[in-house]
């Protein structure tokens, strides 16, 4: 699998990678763990992740397991 550093991704993609809840993802943002940007142009935050941010957060979370 080939990954763009600069990608960003949804939410819901985040989700399906780690298999888990879309729901997860954003309290995991909401939280402070895992960084993400708010690319919504209303009220209701709309977050996408960098792939390289994923990729940091995956290695630190094995790190403390």
């Amino acid at each position: 699998m080939i990954i763009k550093m600069n990608t960003l991704i949804s939410t819901q993609e985040v989700a399906k990678r780690m298999g888990v809840h879309q729901v997860s993802v954003v309290r995991w943002i909401q939280q402070g763990d895992l960084h993400a940007y708010d690319v919504s142009k209303g009220n209701k935050p709309v977050y996408k992740v960098a792939e390289s941010d994923l990729l940091a957060w995956q290695e630190k979370r094995r790190e403390r397991a």
